[in-house]
């Protein structure tokens, strides 16, 4: 059986695509996060409370 460019080379382009869209959508929601956070007004933080920060997603740590 001859192997052929196609048979690499589609799975491959799949799997980018499909991280692709993986971290679109966690880019999406992490931005949608921010927003909220700084649109929100003191009233709104403090009745989020622990719940919002049980449901907040993991935070990026920036490595020094």
């Amino acid at each position: 059986m001859e192997l052929l460019a196609s048979d690499i080379y589609i799975p491959i382009r799949d799997m980018i695509v499909a991280k692709r869209q993986q971290l679109a959508r966690q880019l999406v929601s992490l931005l949608t996060d921010l927003l909220q956070r700084t649109t929100e007004g003191p009233l709104q933080r403090q009745r989020r409370g622990l719940k919002g920060l049980l449901r907040t997603p993991a935070r990026i740590e920036s490595v020094q």
